[in-house]
């Protein structure tokens, strides 16, 4: 048997620019034990914002092995599956003669990168179809309807024609030196970005594997669905059927991704949703993996039930946290048959956990902590607020309703809550509508942004300020919007009498004392007073 080469590390800073031209070429690839792009559009937007601001991003980690690789094993390769199938790839058959060099880490950053820069469907949506607000120095996604006045697409940057012509825009306006200054100055910036490459030479697909195990650097960290592939990759058969139980699970609106159960899996059996410890499932006796796995069928089918009773929420993609979804798994998995004090305290945790945003700064590792932390799990999730809720007015009166945000959509589950009706027709909105998904198309905003705007002295990307948002239906978004608040509350008021119209605006969190500044016509007041009933009414549903 051939003895592998020995590795061989080099370091240097690579430009941005020549990164993506080699990623382009096919120079630079993604191995198969890689995860497929799953980062969201706000990560996106991080990312770029990070190297307009010029800070760090991450060292990016290359192998390059001894010989070429049979191409059918790189045959998912996401640039080639993903970009290629959408033109943004050349479509000449790369020379794999001489070998490549493969991504370790950085999958996510350079794929982003790539996406965005060489976006070529045009007004279509998607996380790589983005602009850059001259104005507010502010990185968007492209919406057609809610374009900022002057703004340059992030695809043109390196497209020398569209750059200069995108240019020529701001020639008659008032601030077209700035503009065409700041536009330059994003070229530059983007240009001039210089990101530490690590290069390891050498060795086999085994060795490199091992190295992809071990690297745990800054951005995403390598999760369970990447070491899954790594571990069939390998030819490991003890994950054999995991994609089938996932999709099984899979129903309604509650997605479950072979990554998520892996998660659900390792946290079944004490282990962390780390790198680490699902290497360490390998070790596990098949019939106790297959034990495990029954197990958290079982409790994922009680884990949405418990949602759609209690929370009225209908599919894992509008759960705060995934940890949230890992420890209810885990509750579940120990109580069967939970008692009406456990669900109880299952939901009070659920808000808590929420709206204290728990989880934002929190690693996946330490969820065993949490767990292991009482004999009686619940007690112990309960320990992590002994400090107490805080809650301001400023969290919902500035903040945007957003489709990815954690405190958006406890807000959104709070909403549902209160069993909203509709401001045009008086009927009980069905949570499932606006609860099945992350899409707000089922949320407007009761003042215009225009009014928001001249009232609040400052310019608002959109109107959907949490305090100004309210559940609408599909079918009344069209008159919704050409109806004014205080056209709202006269006709509710008209067609059902003061007291039944008020219960109906009360549905929406907009009690008297916040429809009075409605009907005044200040939206700022409205703001402030509509933001405190939101506060009061999340913290009553923690205690």
């Amino acid at each position: 048997m051939k003895e592998p080469s020995p590795f061989i590390t080099d370091s240097q800073i690579q430009y941005l620019p020549s990164l993506l031209s080699k990623l382009q070429k096919g120079d630079i690839r993604i191995p198969p034990f890689q995860r497929p792009f799953v980062w969201k559009g706000s990560q996106v937007l991080e990312l770029l914002e990070s190297i307009y601001k010029g800070y760090p991003i991450g060292t990016l980690f290359f192998w390059v092995p001894d010989e070429p690789i049979a191409e059918r094993i790189w045959s998912h390769n996401f640039l080639l599956t993903n970009f290629r199938q959408n033109n943004y790839l050349p479509q000449e058959v790369w020379d794999t003669r001489y070998p490549p060099t493969y991504i370790l880490d950085g999958v996510q950053r350079l794929s982003s990168l790539f996406g965005v820069f060489n976006w070529l469907a045009g007004d279509t949506p998607s996380q790589f179809n983005i602009v850059f607000d001259l104005r507010n120095e502010e990185f968007l996604h492209f919406q057609a309807k809610h374009l900022p006045d002057a703004y340059i697409r992030l695809s043109a940057l390196f497209a020398p024609k569209s750059f200069f012509e995108t240019q020529r825009q701001w020639e008659s306006l008032p601030d077209s030196d700035t503009l065409i200054e700041r536009t330059i100055s994003l070229h530059t910036k983007f240009q001039e970005c210089s990101i530490p490459v690590i290069t390891i030479r050498g060795g086999e697909l085994s060795s490199a594997i091992e190295i992809f195990e071990r690297i745990n650097t800054g951005g995403t960290h390598l999760t369970f669905s990447d070491l899954l592939a790594t571990l069939i990759a390998t030819g490991d058969q003890k994950f054999d059927g995991l994609t089938e139980t996932a999709d099984r699970l899979s129903d309604n609106g509650f997605h479950v991704s072979p990554e998520l159960f892996t998660k659900m899996l390792a946290i079944n059996l004490g282990k962390s949703p780390t790198p680490h410890d699902i290497l360490s499932l390998r070790e596990v006796d098949s019939r106790l993996l297959g034990a495990a796995r029954e197990s958290c069928a079982t409790a994922v089918t009680n884990v949405k039930s418990f949602l759609k009773e209690e929370l009225n929420i209908h599919s894992f993609e509008v759960v705060p946290y995934e940890e949230q979804i890992l420890i209810l798994v885990k509750l579940f998995s120990i109580s069967l048959n939970p008692t009406t004090e456990t669900r109880f305290l299952a939901k009070r945790w659920f808000w808590r956990s929420g709206f204290n945003e728990s989880f934002s700064n929190q690693k996946q590792k330490n969820i065993p902590d949490l767990i292991s932390a009482s004999d009686n799990l619940m007690v112990g999730l309960m320990n992590q607020f002994e400090d107490g809720l805080e809650l301001s007015t400023k969290q919902f009166r500035e903040r945007r309703l957003s489709k990815a945000r954690a405190f958006s959509l406890t807000t959104r589950a709070m909403i549902a809550a209160k069993q909203p009706r509709s401001l045009i027709t008086g009927e009980i909105i069905d949570p499932e509508t606006f609860m099945r998904d992350a899409s707000l198309e089922n949320f407007e905003g009761l003042f215009p942004r225009h009014e928001l705007e001249l009232d609040m002295g400052k310019h608002l990307g959109s109107s959907k300020l949490i305090a100004n948002s309210v559940v609408v239906s599909e079918f009344e978004r069209k008159q919704f919007l050409s109806t004014t608040p205080q056209e709202l509350i006269n006709s509710l008021r008209a067609r059902f009498g003061e007291q039944e119209a008020d219960g109906i605006l009360n549905s929406q969190f907009v009690s008297k004392q916040v429809a009075d500044p409605i009907l005044a016509r200040k939206p700022t007041e409205f703001l402030d007073t509509r933001a405190f009933e939101l506060v009061q009414f999340a913290k009553s549903l923690t205690k």
